[in-house]
Protein backbone atom coordinates (compact mmCIF):
# COMPACT_ATOMS: atom_id res chain seq x y z
CA UNK A 1 0.00 0.00 0.00
CA UNK A 2 1.26 3.32 -1.35
CA UNK A 3 -0.31 6.71 -0.55
CA UNK A 4 1.93 7.87 -3.43
CA UNK A 5 0.81 5.52 -5.66
CA UNK A 6 -2.85 6.38 -4.94
CA UNK A 7 -2.14 9.97 -5.33
CA UNK A 8 -0.31 9.07 -8.86
CA UNK A 9 -3.64 7.13 -10.05
CA UNK A 10 -6.01 9.62 -9.77
CA UNK A 11 -3.78 12.58 -11.35
CA UNK A 12 -3.16 9.87 -13.99
CA UNK A 13 -6.93 10.28 -14.44
CA UNK A 14 -7.18 13.77 -14.15
CA UNK A 15 -4.47 13.71 -17.35
CA UNK A 16 -7.24 12.23 -19.56
CA UNK A 17 -9.19 15.47 -19.57
CA UNK A 18 -10.13 15.68 -23.58
CA UNK A 19 -10.96 19.32 -24.58
CA UNK A 20 -9.71 21.27 -21.90
CA UNK A 21 -8.26 24.67 -23.46
CA UNK A 22 -6.00 25.57 -20.54
CA UNK A 23 -3.45 23.93 -17.61
CA UNK A 24 -3.46 21.57 -15.29
CA UNK A 25 -1.56 21.71 -12.11
CA UNK A 26 -1.16 18.21 -10.16
CA UNK A 27 -0.76 18.10 -6.58
CA UNK A 28 2.25 19.73 -4.91
CA UNK A 29 2.99 21.67 -8.34
CA UNK A 30 4.08 25.58 -7.97
CA UNK A 31 1.62 27.42 -10.69
CA UNK A 32 1.68 31.17 -11.36
CA UNK A 33 -1.53 31.72 -12.66
CA UNK A 34 -1.62 33.34 -16.49
CA UNK A 35 -3.84 36.56 -16.97
CA UNK A 36 -7.03 35.67 -19.27
CA UNK A 37 -5.84 32.07 -19.24
CA UNK A 38 -7.83 28.73 -17.30
CA UNK A 39 -6.95 26.15 -15.31
CA UNK A 40 -7.21 23.04 -13.40
CA UNK A 41 -5.49 22.63 -10.29
CA UNK A 42 -5.76 19.23 -8.25
CA UNK A 43 -5.23 18.67 -4.86
CA UNK A 44 -6.12 16.17 -1.93
CA UNK A 45 -8.69 17.99 0.35
CA UNK A 46 -9.10 15.15 2.80
CA UNK A 47 -7.31 11.55 3.71
CA UNK A 48 -7.95 9.24 6.60
CA UNK A 49 -6.99 5.81 7.45
CA UNK A 50 -8.97 3.34 9.98
CA UNK A 51 -8.47 0.01 11.02
CA UNK A 52 -11.55 -2.38 10.16
CA UNK A 53 -10.40 -5.31 11.98
CA UNK A 54 -8.07 -6.15 14.88
CA UNK A 55 -5.97 -8.09 13.01
CA UNK A 56 -7.28 -11.59 14.35
CA UNK A 57 -9.25 -12.91 11.60
CA UNK A 58 -7.37 -14.57 9.34
CA UNK A 59 -10.25 -15.03 6.37
CA UNK A 60 -10.17 -10.94 5.60
CA UNK A 61 -6.34 -11.23 4.61
CA UNK A 62 -2.84 -13.41 5.69
CA UNK A 63 -2.21 -11.24 8.58
CA UNK A 64 -5.79 -11.05 9.47
CA UNK A 65 -5.74 -6.79 9.28
CA UNK A 66 -7.89 -4.99 6.96
CA UNK A 67 -7.68 -1.45 6.71
CA UNK A 68 -9.61 1.50 4.84
CA UNK A 69 -8.54 4.36 3.02
CA UNK A 70 -11.11 7.39 2.37
CA UNK A 71 -10.03 10.54 0.89
CA UNK A 72 -11.18 13.70 -1.15
CA UNK A 73 -9.94 14.62 -4.39
CA UNK A 74 -10.60 18.23 -5.13
CA UNK A 75 -10.28 19.66 -8.54
CA UNK A 76 -10.33 23.45 -8.97
CA UNK A 77 -11.88 24.76 -11.95
CA UNK A 78 -10.49 27.71 -12.51
CA UNK A 79 -11.41 30.07 -14.75
CA UNK A 80 -10.88 34.24 -15.74
CA UNK A 81 -13.95 36.26 -13.67
CA UNK A 82 -15.15 37.96 -16.79
CA UNK A 83 -14.98 34.40 -18.75
CA UNK A 84 -18.99 33.58 -18.26
CA UNK A 85 -20.20 30.87 -15.47
CA UNK A 86 -20.83 28.09 -18.48
CA UNK A 87 -17.34 27.80 -18.98
CA UNK A 88 -16.48 27.05 -15.24
CA UNK A 89 -19.58 24.84 -15.42
CA UNK A 90 -18.80 22.93 -18.29
CA UNK A 91 -15.86 22.30 -16.56
CA UNK A 92 -16.85 21.35 -13.74
CA UNK A 93 -19.09 18.51 -15.91
CA UNK A 94 -15.57 17.23 -17.47
CA UNK A 95 -13.88 16.54 -13.52
CA UNK A 96 -17.63 15.44 -12.65
CA UNK A 97 -17.23 12.36 -15.91
CA UNK A 98 -13.83 11.74 -15.09
CA UNK A 99 -14.61 10.11 -11.77
CA UNK A 100 -17.97 9.04 -11.27
CA UNK A 101 -19.54 6.83 -8.90
CA UNK A 102 -18.09 3.31 -9.48
CA UNK A 103 -14.99 4.14 -11.32
CA UNK A 104 -11.80 2.29 -10.54
CA UNK A 105 -8.33 3.20 -10.89
CA UNK A 106 -5.49 0.24 -10.28
CA UNK A 107 -2.59 1.89 -8.58
CA UNK A 108 1.00 0.81 -9.64
CA UNK A 109 1.34 -1.14 -6.76
CA UNK A 110 -2.09 -3.31 -7.56
CA UNK A 111 -4.78 -1.57 -5.27
CA UNK A 112 -8.02 -0.14 -6.04
CA UNK A 113 -9.10 3.28 -5.64
CA UNK A 114 -12.67 3.43 -5.98
CA UNK A 115 -15.03 6.56 -6.25
CA UNK A 116 -17.78 7.37 -4.96
CA UNK A 117 -20.17 10.28 -6.31
CA UNK A 118 -18.76 13.52 -7.21
CA UNK A 119 -19.92 16.20 -6.12
CA UNK A 120 -19.57 20.00 -7.70
CA UNK A 121 -19.39 22.32 -4.98
CA UNK A 122 -20.51 26.50 -5.62
CA UNK A 123 -18.51 29.15 -7.94
CA UNK A 124 -16.13 31.38 -5.57
CA UNK A 125 -15.17 34.50 -6.90
CA UNK A 126 -11.52 35.97 -5.85
CA UNK A 127 -9.57 38.55 -7.37
CA UNK A 128 -9.94 38.03 -10.63
CA UNK A 129 -10.94 34.62 -11.02
CA UNK A 130 -13.87 32.41 -10.37
CA UNK A 131 -13.29 29.04 -8.92
CA UNK A 132 -15.29 25.86 -9.52
CA UNK A 133 -14.66 22.70 -7.06
CA UNK A 134 -15.46 19.54 -7.82
CA UNK A 135 -14.95 17.24 -4.54
CA UNK A 136 -14.27 13.65 -5.76
CA UNK A 137 -14.85 11.34 -2.58
CA UNK A 138 -12.58 7.99 -3.06
CA UNK A 139 -11.91 4.59 -1.05
CA UNK A 140 -8.99 2.23 -1.43
CA UNK A 141 -9.11 -1.46 1.13
CA UNK A 142 -6.13 -2.69 2.73
CA UNK A 143 -5.25 -6.15 3.33
CA UNK A 144 -2.27 -7.29 4.98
Amino acid sequence: MSVDAIYTAIDTQLETITGFPGDLVLMNVTYAPVAGKPYLMATMAAYVRRALTLGRDKTFAPGGYLAEHRGTYRVDCVVPQDAGRTIATRLQGQVLSLFRRGTTLTSSDGDLVIFDAPTPMPLVGEEGWYRAPVDCPWYVFEAS
